[in-house]
């Protein structure tokens, strides 16, 4: 009987060791993540060292990413400092660009992990340093773009929208003083009602002044559509801006003024 319970105990023993034995990395992996999400970091550092060391045996490099970053969280709650800058190092080694999740690993963890990635660049055993970002020029064009119609506008505002604004104030101006001597010529037959040559008078200098506003009028469109651009160049800028941000083209609605009078564009080539 004794001999028959040895024989028992034995093929417990070996079925056991058998299946542990027969666990893949991938399967002890996950056995670590369970541990690590329990926060069991014992068995964490347990089953990860032999992952890791001598030589990494998980069957990917993100695997080893996580597995150092477990085994080096687990070695500083334990308190054993140096293990952790030991597996922070080497992560960072082959991972330059990896940070600690502030939200999951407390603030002390995350200042010591910061601390150690300054230094090992400072030793230039990490580089962290991002390629020159390459640029490429570009020319930004500023255009007016405006509608016929408004070729038809009073006091130059054809003149205006061409970019004429020289033109625009005469134009403006003798319409003005037109439609202020007609107003006048109005007011005065209106007021003081005058009889005789003073009536003529003030007649033809209403009526005068009206005809003297349309023709004013009518030669600003003729003028506005001699040199009518339904397109204009306002400016034309050279820049220098990302590759990747580089287009062949982008246009930009710009308004041109409160009046309406126009629609400008931004393109860039």
């Amino acid at each position: 009987m004794r001999r028959r319970g040895k024989s028992l105990i034995f093929v417990v023993l070996l079925f056991s060791g058998g299946s542990l034995f027969a666990q893949t990395p991938a399967e002890r992996f996950e056995k670590a993540r369970e541990a690590f999400h329990y926060q069991e970091y014992d068995k964490v550092i347990e089953i990860l060292g032999p992952l890791l060391y001598p030589e990494p045996t998980l069957p990917s490099a993100d695997m080893v990413q996580q597995g150092r970053e477990w085994l080096g969280s687990a070695k500083w709650w334990k308190g054993d400092k140096a293990g952790f800058k030991q597996e922070f190092t080497r992560l960072l080694q082959s991972r330059p660009e990896f940070e600690l999740d502030s939200f999951y690993y407390p603030p002390e963890m995350v200042a010591e992990f910061t601390d150690l990635k300054k230094q090992l660049a400072e030793l230039k055993l990490i580089q962290q340093d991002r390629p020159e970002a390459k640029t490429r020029e570009v020319v930004e064009k500023t255009y007016a773009e405006h509608s016929a119609i408004v070729n038809f506008m009073p006091f130059g505002g054809g003149q205006f929208a061409n970019g004429s604004s020289g033109k625009g104030f005469l134009f403006m101006a003798g319409q003005a003083a037109a439609l202020a001597a007609n107003m006048g010529s109005w007011y005065y037959l209106y007021a003081a009602g005058p009889t005789g040559g003073a009536r003529t008078a003030g007649l033809a200098g209403m009526y005068g002044s009206l005809a003297v506003f349309g023709g004013i009028y009518v030669w600003s469109i003729v003028d506005s559509f001699d040199s009518y651009q339904p397109r204009r160049l306002l400016e034309e800028k050279r820049l220098e801006i990302p590759e990747e941000s580089a287009s062949m083209g982008r246009i930009v609605p710009l308004p041109m003024g409160g009046s309406g009078a126009g629609l400008g564009w931004v393109t860039s080539f």
